[in-house]
């Protein structure tokens, strides 16, 4: 079977992308073909580089470990240059970057009688000195969106991760074991929806090659210096032109003529030689190809390619479900960043909206959420059967395609995992299990809101709100938000749906935002540990965490893996684990160490990341329950024991049924009396060996 992942667009949202795929690839599905738009080619960029579980930095598993490192908007883009220009308003920055609601600058008041036959006189005044403060500050800030505006974003730490964290050679290596991948991008010039592929190449929707011009020939090379030749003597007879006496002029101005008239002729040359030589295909660097896929227009800059500039492929695609059919797939999974229905607004919601919102509305929700449908109306080429679509969605979006903050990276990740397991399972829309995943997300979303409240942070998602005072009164509504979660999820598992891995520690910790990421933070990454180990035998186990904190993890620093289930046990010999060196953010610590057990019971066995007197922080490693085997020697030494026990029994009973007063019986006593003394001596012995093998 040929499966295929289609992942949408979405800008930040991409993030229930991530959750999606990591519960695909827990269930053992990957893809042989990947069809992606915008985000979705940042994403796949990562999966066209093959799994391999020995390298935390390539596939699915080093998409995670770039999303992880995600913590503000400054991570995946940064302001144009032109919005810092000296001569930008700091209000219409805000304004246009929605810091700010409204622009706050209000043209000169109208006196409308105020001051009688003076009201021209001070309207005059009032306009005049608008010109020369608020209104002069808002034409150069319109005369700078006018002329120097290409975007109002640069994805520059997009790119320096793409080039830094991609590896070609093993999308290749991908490629060469037949993977195929087709990212969607739209050419401004010509309009059309283009497809950049696996190697690079790029393609009309119809599978053909774009074609551009190729090496310039010897010939052409000649064309284009003489070119270049006659434009530099036609400039500097123009110079001569200009300081030329009258009775000079009429000589310059007609060999200028003539060699206008040459440039003309070998521009003609030029022009017919080039478009003479062999066209080639157009063939680019796939990290090129992501930036042009997620070049949301306006947004983003533009990103040239061959001779034409493209933009992000949700323009005419965003969800890419169609190329993959066309590729063969037999089974598509395809995931989209948003939702497939629009939220219904209350009648007269927009009866007085602003321009910027009718447009938001119209075109941010309505067209693009009916491109987004459109696109998983599929045809068959040739006859050939349908392939099954499988199509992964939220109900709820978290957050809006430009934001970009750690808890809601989490949040969103955590609820496509869910949304996905739900899928897979085929379980029903209206169903309480599959309502349990959007209201896991939706208490978390509100709680997260209500701990940047509680301390006095800005909400990433409402940025024109601006910074508040920490509000106490919001821990009470964290404490029962978290409340409400672990009570969902209690309730989503006994309706048989499954959780991520460590979800619950967001019932008792602070979601993941950049003011407690600054703090500690750490991530599960492996773990080895024998499933069954002796009693009393050492055995070597290891434990590998991520720091995906913001700071440096030093064993002076107090930073350790300690003990969990219970917190704080000594059952594996020693609570705490050192470091060998310091651990920078984005790098994994591995704790390798023997453990003994002292107790032939199950044991579990857990860790977590703690600073010493600070705090527990991060993922706790998964439970694993050990099974614990009694050794040889402990079962040699009790069934001595047991054998000495039984023999001093014995002897006693025998003691029991002889007569001291009877002098035939009183050597016989003595005897066995001797008897148990020696056995008593041996018993001691084979408990004091055994106290020395500590067997329990």
């Amino acid at each position: 079977m040929t499966i295929a992942l289609c992942l949408s667009g979405g800008g930040a949202k991409g993030d229930f992308e991530l959750g999606a795929l990591r519960c695909l690839y827990d269930r053992g599905i990957r893809p042989d073909i990947i069809a992606s738009t915008s985000v979705g080619s940042v994403n796949a960029v990562k999966l066209a580089e093959g799994e391999d579980p020995a390298d935390a930095g390539r596939g699915l598993a080093g998409l995670e470990r770039l999303w992880s490192g995600l913590n503000t908007n400054d991570d995946m883009y940064v302001p144009a240059a032109w919005l810092n220009h000296p001569e930008m308003d700091s209000r219409v920055r805000d304004y246009l970057t929605g810091r700010s609601a409204h622009l706050g600058i209000s043209g000169p008041q109208k006196q409308d009688g105020r001051w009688g036959m003076l009201d021209i006189f001070v309207d005059t005044w009032n306009e005049a000195w608008f010109l020369g403060s608020d209104g002069a500050a808002l034409l150069k800030s319109l005369n700078l969106l006018a002329t120097k505006a290409r975007s109002l974003y640069e994805l520059l730490p997009i790119r320096t991760l793409l080039y830094a964290q991609v590896n070609l050679a093993h999308i290749a290596e991908w490629a060469g074991a037949g993977g195929r991948w087709r990212m969607a991008t739209v050419a401004l010039e010509s309009g059309r929806l283009r497809y950049i592929t696996e190697t690079g190449g790029v393609l009309e929707n119809t599978g053909t090659p774009v074609m551009v011009s190729g090496p310039l020939l010897a010939e052409c090379a000649v064309l284009q210096g003489k070119v270049q030749e006659v434009e530099d003597v036609i400039r500097d007879l123009q110079q001569e032109l200009r300081a030329a006496s009258t009775g000079q002029k009429s000589f310059y101005s007609s060999q200028i003529r003539k060699l206008q008239n040459d440039l003309g002729k070998t521009r003609t040359a030029f022009a017919a030689c080039v478009a003479a030589q062999p066209a080639v295909p157009l063939s680019v660097d796939v990290r090129e190809g992501v930036l042009a896929s997620a070049a949301i227009p306006g947004i983003f800059p533009t990103v040239r390619l061959g001779n034409e500039s493209y933009v992000d492929g949700g323009i005419r695609e965003i969800l890419p479900v169609q190329i993959a059919v066309d590729l063969g797939a037999d089974q598509v999974y395809a995931i989209s960043a948003s939702a497939l229905s629009v939220v219904e607004q209350p009648p007269g919601t927009y009866a007085t909206a602003g321009l910027a919102d009718v447009v938001s509305r119209s075109v941010m929700s309505l067209v693009l959420n009916e491109t987004n449908i459109d696109d998983l109306q599929v045809r068959s080429g040739s006859g050939a059967p349908l392939p099954s679509v499988t199509v992964i969605a939220p109900d709820l979006e978290i957050h809006d395609m430009t934001t970009i903050d750690p808890g809601l990276v989490q949040i969103n990740k955590d609820y496509g995992w869910m949304r996905a397991a739900d899928v897979l399972d085929g379980v029903a829309a209206d169903s309480a299990r599959w309502r349990s995943a959007t209201d896991i997300a939706a208490v978390r979303l509100e709680t997260w809101r209500h701990e940047n409240r509680l301390y006095g942070h800005e909400d990433p998602t409402r940025l024109y709100e601006g910074s508040q005072p920490p509000y106490p009164l919001a821990h009470d509504l964290v404490i029962a938000g978290r409340a409400r979660l672990a009570h969902l999820l209690t309730a989503r598992r006994a309706s048989g749906g499954p959780t991520p891995q460590s979800i619950d520690r967001w019932t008792s910790t602070l979601e993941r935002h950049p003011w407690s990421i600054a703090r500690n933070d750490a991530t599960f990454v492996a773990q080895s540990v024998p499933s069954a180990m002796t009693f009393g035998q050492p055995a070597r186990v290891s434990v590998t965490m991520r720091n995906t904190g913001a700071t440096t993890w030093t064993e002076a620093a107090g930073y350790r893996l300690g003990s969990q289930a219970p917190q704080d046990n000594m059952v594996w010999g020693s609570g705490r684990q050192i470091l060998t060196g310091p651990v920078e953010p984005g790098d994994e610590a591995t704790f390798s160490f023997a453990v003994t057990v002292p107790t032939p019971a199950g044991v579990p066995f857990q860790w977590c990341m703690v600073r010493e007197g600070v705090e527990w922080f991060g993922e706790l490693t998964p439970e694993i329950m050990v099974t614990v085997t009694q050794s040889p020697e402990c079962a040699q030494v009790r069934g001595s024991i047991n054998q000495s026990n039984r023999v001093i029994a014995a002897l006693r009973n025998v003691l029991d049924g002889l007569d001291p007063t009877n002098s035939g019986d009183r050597q016989e006593i003595r005897e066995i009396r001797a008897q148990i003394a020696e056995c008593q001596k041996q018993l001691n012995a084979q408990r004091a060996h055994e106290a020395t093998l500590a067997c329990p």
